[in-house]
This record gives structure tokens, sequence and C-alpha cells, in this order.
């Protein structure tokens, strides 16, 4: 080995004292890399399973949460199937920050007028694509609807 070289011995001694205090081994991978990577999976992950991603891996670990809930765009597709309680979308609100956001209003009963509806009201110039797909409640929804203006919005389904 030239000098300057790490030798495997020392790379054991090193992860095991990482180890020994407490830290994984994915806490020495950049922060850069680490938002690159989530960021990837992110986008190349089909729209509708994309507040999954956000979700999933907020769970992995302290580490994982706190990258997580930096990166405001893992938090720009709400959908109210998938999560469907006032406290999750408060959450996916917050962390998005002010960008723009993806809409999917897809159970039966959902309506603008309940808790999770006003707050979407709200987001209206946030929101850059809103699928409707609460067939029960459409004429209702779109009522709502009639005085905004969303000022991003390019897609509507």
């Amino acid at each position: 080995m030239g000098s300057g070289e790490i030798s495997p011995l020392e790379y054991a001694a090193h992860f095991r004292r990482l180890e020994n205090e407490g830290l994984s081994f994915i806490s020495m991978i950049p922060l850069e890399i680490i938002r690159v990577i989530f960021d990837h999976l992110f986008h190349t992950t089909p729209t509708w399973a994309r507040p999954s991603v956000s979700i999933n891996l907020s769970q992995v670990s302290n580490y994982f949460r706190n990258v997580v809930l930096n990166i405001p765009v893992l938090w720009t597709v709400v959908d109210t199937y998938q999560y469907p309680t006032p406290e999750l979308l408060k959450t996916f609100l917050q962390n998005s920050k002010t960008l723009p956001l993806d809409i999917r209003f897809t159970r039966w009963n959902d309506k603008f007028s309940d808790p999770m509806g006003l707050q979407l009201i709200e987001e209206v110039p946030r929101w850059r694509r809103l699928v409707l797909a609460s067939e029960g409640q459409i004429t209702e929804n779109l009522a709502h609807l009639r005085d905004m203006f969303a000022p991003l919005l390019n897609y509507f389904f």
C-alpha cells in the first residue's frame, strides 16, 4: 500500500468507532448525495404513489426523517385517498413550503366543504395539478372552485 492509503483494518476500526458512537454508516454519506437520491426516487415514482415516498422515507430512521422533512418537493403531491386525515394533510402542506402542489381529491365522499377540503381550498394559488375523482360530490366540488383563482393550475381532470 502506498502512503496515504487507508488499510482495510483502519476502515474496519473507523466503522466500529462509528457504531460505538451510535452513528450509522448512512450518516457518512454527504447530505447533498442523499438529497439527490431521494429526489430521484420521488421523480421516478408514478405520481399516484409519490405521497408514500415521503412517508416511507421519513419512517426509516431519525436521520432520514430529518432529511426528508427538509426537502419540500417530496411533500408536493397530496392524495386524499392514500392519506385521508387532516393532520397528515397539514404535514404535507407545511413541509411543501410554497412549492406548487399536485392534488388528488379521490375519495368517493371527498368534499371541499369538509375539513380537508377547506385546507386545500386555502392553497388554491399553489395548485399545479388537480384530479377530482370524488364522483359522488363532483357538482358540489366544482361549485366551490367556481370563483377560485389558480394561476399555476396547468392540469385538471
